[in-house]
């Protein structure tokens, strides 16, 4: 993957957020304008400010994604020298992955992101085409026509950008190197504790092939708190190694 792809991800969920704030402030506008001050008319101005707020969110991720590029570029130089530990204090553990495990891991990731995708376009289009009858008295079918084709754009989105985490980089080595403010996987920074995100759980799930190690990080936006999921791949012979790591978050 090139480097342009893996200092992009904040980025390219900047914009995606954007986009989904633009049909939600449009339509709040628009139901507003034609239903005016009184009624369901405040629920749409409502709608309308929420809109705004979100892809003022999407905006400040976007720009922030373009300053954290240039700390990703170090710790990709470091990686390839096979140094990449010196990029992180705090280190708690660290493995390597094997291939299997990462073919593995690439499966079940797919698998996990599609039916997580699958529920946010229902539940989009269900909350889209209602929002269109109600606010712009159209028909039920073209309502459901424009919801599902914003939120296929938009799952489609959101899917390429989770699937960016499971990929490699040519000349890196297949590692994982987990610290308390963040985390290396396969040359790839991700901030896990800083003054922007903060990681509120951490779970070892044992169930999956391979196991995986996820935390649930939030961060701040203008439209209030929101989140991601980060997931390791986890190696049997690093089982403990992950209970270590949630051991250490959750004693402190």
């Amino acid at each position: 993957m090139p480097s342009s792809d893996v200092n992009g991800f904040n980025k390219t969920m900047g914009l995606i957020v954007a986009f989904i704030g633009l049909p939600v402030c449009f339509i709040g506008l628009t139901g507003y304008i034609a239903i005016g001050r009184h009624g369901m008319g405040w629920i749409f101005l409502i709608l309308a400010l929420s809109g705004i707020t979100i892809i003022a969110g999407g905006v400040q991720m976007f720009f922030q994604g373009r300053a954290d590029a240039a700390k990703q570029r170090e710790v990709l130089q470091a990686a390839k020298a096979g140094k990449a530990e010196s990029q992180i204090t705090k280190i708690i553990t660290e493995w390597p992955i094997d291939d299997k495990t990462w073919a593995d891991f690439c499966i079940n990731e797919k698998h996990y992101r599609r039916g997580d995708n699958y529920i946010f376009f229902f539940m989009f289009l269900a909350i889209g085409s209602f929002i269109l009858v109600a606010s712009r008295g159209s028909g039920l079918l073209l309502a459901v026509c424009i919801s599902g084709v914003i939120g296929l754009i938009t799952v489609i989105l959101r899917y390429n950008v989770a699937m960016k985490k499971v990929h490699t980089i040519s000349g890196i080595e297949k590692k994982v190197i987990i610290g308390k403010r963040y985390i290396i996987m396969n040359g790839i920074l991700y901030p896990i504790n800083n003054e922007r995100m903060t990681t509120h759980k951490i779970q070892l799930i044992t169930t999956s092939i391979p196991a995986i190690l996820e935390f649930t990080i939030y961060w701040p936006t203008r439209s209030g708190e929101t989140f991601d999921e980060l997931r390791i791949p986890v190696p049997d012979e690093a089982i403990s190694n992950a209970k270590l790591v949630v051991n250490s978050f959750t004693s402190n």
